[in-house]
């Protein structure tokens, strides 16, 4: 089995890596997501872990596959 990159090892560093891919600010994909900046910012520090809904539109709006996004 293929170890992960060690960025890539928390969803919060997953959540980052995939909206720089997409090219979108924190601000962008909050507005986007119709969430406060802050919610962001601590999901992709893993201060908090988002409910499965929340996992489920931000992968739709990042237009990854939700279990890449959850799975390291």
């Amino acid at each position: 089995m293929k170890k992960p990159r060690p960025i890539l090892r928390t969803l919060g560093n997953r959540i980052r890596h995939y909206r720089m891919q997409a090219g979108l600010t924190q601000e962008q994909l909050c507005k986007k997501l119709k969430w406060d900046k802050s919610l962001l910012s601590h999901y992709e520090a893993d201060r908090r872990m988002p409910r499965v809904d929340k996992l489920v539109r931000l992968a739709a709006k990042l237009d990854v596959d939700l279990k890449a996004l959850v799975n390291p």
